[in-house]
């Protein structure tokens, strides 16, 4: 084990936001390769606090598709849930990685990736508490492994 810390990274980004989704999923990646090297620090970039507007859906559907387009094997799918399920804030998302971060970076990683694959992939709704919670049990596995092997 180096006494060297790791090179934290800032990734800022809004849980909607397709090139987000496309650089999570690239450091998902590489990430692995830079283990205990790297670290990942996941800031809240509020988007519709800069803009005092919601998500906007009509915007996302069309830059989203030609985005996804750079990495083929990511999980999309285009919006296929009823629009009145669209989420209209991405706060409570944000709340909930801010307090996984608490238990470690692999955990607030884990949690951020599976929220946004709930959006960018399930078109859930990822302002209801009931989809964070539907999310946490593959993340909490991953936490009783991670702590199985310290």
């Amino acid at each position: 084990m180096s006494d060297v810390e790791p090179t934290r990274v800032a990734l800022y980004s809004d849980a909607h936001c397709p090139y987000a989704y496309l650089t999570a999923y690239r450091l998902r990646r590489v990430l692995p390769e830079y283990r205990d090297r790297v670290v990942v620090e996941f800031k809240s970039l509020a988007l519709e606090h800069v803009n005092a507007q919601p998500t906007p859906k009509p915007i996302l559907d069309n830059e989203t598709p030609l985005l996804m387009l750079e990495e083929p094997d990511i999980p999309y799918q285009p919006w296929h849930a009823p629009t009145s399920e669209w989420p209209v804030t991405m706060w409570p998302a944000f709340e909930a990685i801010k307090c996984v971060e608490r238990q470690g970076p692999g955990a607030a990683a884990a949690l951020d990736w599976a929220i946004r694959m709930a959006f960018f992939a399930e078109s859930r709704c990822i302002s209801m508490r009931q989809v964070k919670s539907d999310v946490l049990p593959p993340m909490i596995r991953w936490l009783i492994e991670t702590m199985d092997e310290a």
